[in-house]
């Protein structure tokens, strides 16, 4: 049995129980009672900035913050998850001086975080590694107390001048 909640609003409880009929053709007793806890959808506010906080389009220079602010109010966060994930294929020198191809779709970033509080991550070359001319997004989903979940995401461009070093 489906039941339309759009009506309802939020902190709503529905309570049922049943009852069943077998072959006697007697109703049997009640069964336990159940409740099910409507609830507004959740939301996120996600911005990506610098270090001025200014809403960031284009990378031009680390550090960059990533901002995340679930609502409403009437939930609690449990944890986010948050995603840097290339949307160009390119090749990459890891950390050792090996050659990675980096394809699109592929996360260079992820990890967990269990804060009920918002989201503030600062990312540096300390802990991603970004490369020039290619678009990433951003993407971040929140866990609620209420079980239910949504997420959000942003994209940017890298552009910033590449270093060139050589021995002397």
């Amino acid at each position: 049995y489906e039941i339309d909640t759009s009506s309802y609003i939020e902190g709503t409880k529905i309570q049922w129980r049943v009852r069943t009929m077998g072959v006697t053709k007697e109703y049997g007793e009640w069964s336990t009672q159940r409740t099910i806890d409507v609830y507004a959808p959740p939301t996120l506010e996600l911005r990506v900035t610098n270090q001025n906080g200014d809403v960031i389009e284009t990378l031009n220079s680390f550090p960059f913050y990533v901002y995340a602010l679930a609502g409403p109010k009437t939930q609690m966060p449990t944890g986010y998850y948050l995603e840097v994930i290339s949307n160009d294929i390119y090749e990459a020198v890891d950390n050792i001086g090996n050659t990675k191809t980096v394809k699109a779709g592929d996360a260079v970033y992820s990890k967990y975080f269990d804060t009920s509080d918002a989201l503030l991550v600062e990312m540096s070359a300390g802990n991603i590694d970004l490369e020039n001319g290619i678009n990433y997004t951003v993407r971040v989903t929140v866990s609620m107390n209420s079980g239910l979940r949504t997420g959000a995401s942003v994209d940017f461009d890298v552009s910033w001048v590449d270093e060139q070093y050589a021995p002397n």
